[in-house]
């Protein structure tokens, strides 16, 4: 399930897809025209660092959601302290130029390894960012996997799939997904 907090909940988007991009010479990249209209007349988004050596590329909603739910999960952790540290310290705001394109901040871009071609793939609550060659490394390893982590998020939430008062809040009903062609 994916979890998106109230934003997703209440607009009913969830963000998928894989666009294949360029970054030019001043390290800007063209946001493709469906996740602009996703994100609707805001041009403030959030680059922060992302698992596997990728970005991920927040709303302002979607950002402070999910500092809500960090902040929800252990506030006095140790974990949560050093979370937030990285993170959020890392964070830099991207807007939107009349073009749509953003520019990638050099120490977040030197992060992800990012060079020329990049892609930008939708993952439910956000989108990430990563080098061409780390996500089609990324594919061939996991590929073979998706199957059996399936089965095991799918029938570890079956209950999940009954009425809405089963759902967690901010969880997106599997039928509920556009279905693949």
């Amino acid at each position: 399930m994916v979890n998106c907090g109230k934003t997703n909940r209440i607009t009913g988007v969830v963000f998928t897809g894989t666009y294949q991009r360029s970054l030019d010479g001043k390290a800007r990249v063209l946001l493709p025209k469906r996740l602009r209209d996703e994100i609707g007349d805001g041009n403030l988004l959030f680059l922060t660092p992302g698992t596997d050596h990728c970005l991920e590329l927040h709303t302002t909603q979607s950002l402070h959601e999910l500092a809500q739910r960090a902040n929800q999960s252990s506030a006095g952790s140790r974990s949560i302290k050093s979370f937030a540290r990285l993170f959020y310290a890392q964070a830099e705001p991207c807007e939107i130029d009349s073009a749509g394109r953003i520019r990638m901040p050099k120490s977040l871009a030197d992060f992800a390894g990012l060079e020329k071609e990049i892609v930008i793939v939708g993952v439910g609550c956000n989108w990430e960012i990563w080098n061409l060659g780390q996500w089609q490394s990324y594919l061939q390893t996991n590929e073979d996997e998706f199957d059996q982590i399936s089965r095991t998020i799918l029938d570890s939430r079956a209950v999940s799939l009954g009425s809405e008062s089963d759902l967690e809040p901010g969880a997106v009903r599997v039928e509920n997904l556009p279905k693949a062609k």
